[in-house]
């Protein structure tokens, strides 16, 4: 009884703590009356979005029902996604194959099949459970959403420059003294 109390004031403590990500090698807050450059372009302000979301409670949500987190964030076809495997592997693992390799074992029969499945389902189940955490975790992080819109961006400008006709020109003048 101790252990699951003390399990759940830790993450009560997580989930009151606001999330920050901390990347390696990135500087989060500095002096930006001293860096304006610096200060614009981590965006030290305090101006973040609104609606972001908190990466510890995805995680935490993912933790306790896998797809939560992700549904959470609004990937909601991932969620759905990876609750649906893991339980069905849960289900496969439960209902037939732990059985069957059971009884295969009393039996002394040797059955390669069943033995990959049950190594599938032994290794599979962790694996995507804490796959599910990691990716509840950074759909979340603000550094990556960044790094997504930057991308977008990016992205929207090249295809503006192919095509001539969308509406975007980039204007070069150039000066020439005589």
């Amino acid at each position: 009884m101790l252990k699951i109390l003390s399990v759940f004031i830790a993450f009560l403590i997580m989930f009151s703590i606001p999330a920050n990500s901390y990347a390696a090698g990135t500087v989060y807050r500095s002096d930006y009356e001293a860096f304006p450059q610096v200060a614009v372009a981590i965006d030290v302000s305090g101006n973040e979005d609104q609606d972001a979301k908190s990466p510890l409670l995805a995680m935490g949500l993912s933790f306790f029902i896998p797809g939560a987190g992700q549904v959470y964030n609004g990937e909601i076809i991932k969620g759905i996604s990876l609750f649906a495997g893991i339980a069905v592997l849960i289900l496969a693992s439960l209902l037939y194959i732990e059985p069957a390799a059971a009884s295969a074992e009393k039996a002394n029969k040797t059955n390669s099949l069943l033995e990959i499945a049950t190594l599938v389902t032994r290794i599979g189940i962790p694996v995507l459970w804490v796959y599910n955490w990691g990716s509840a975790y950074q759909s979340a992080d603000p550094v990556y959403q960044r790094k997504l819109r930057e991308e977008q961006l990016k992205k929207e400008k090249e295809e503006a420059l192919k095509n001539p006709l969308s509406g975007l020109f980039e204007i070069k003048l150039v000066s020439y003294r005589f």
